[in-house]
């Protein structure tokens, strides 16, 4: 078995629970065409968050950038 390269769960965990998120209220048929609460959103908007999310953790990972919890530690660092 080889080792992993990277841990993309660990690495990424705040872009995967934006998208798990998403796709959580989705599941509940929480959108607005159904509930009727605006905090819901659109299906449309929530169809249209949910891939610019996945399209930016794909970036990410093609291109090695930092996750968001190690942009919150870099600046925290600064201070």
């Amino acid at each position: 078995m080889t080792n992993k390269k990277i841990d993309i769960i660990k690495k990424y965990s705040h872009e995967l629970n934006n998208i798990e998120n998403i796709m959580i209220h989705l599941e509940n048929g929480n959108i607005y065409e159904l509930t009727k609460y605006n905090q819901d959103g659109y299906l449309y908007t929530n169809i249209k968050k949910l891939r610019e999310e996945i399209y930016d953790l794909i970036n990410k990972i093609e291109y090695g950038k930092n996750g968001f919890k190690e942009k919150a530690a870099k600046m925290i660092d600064k201070y």
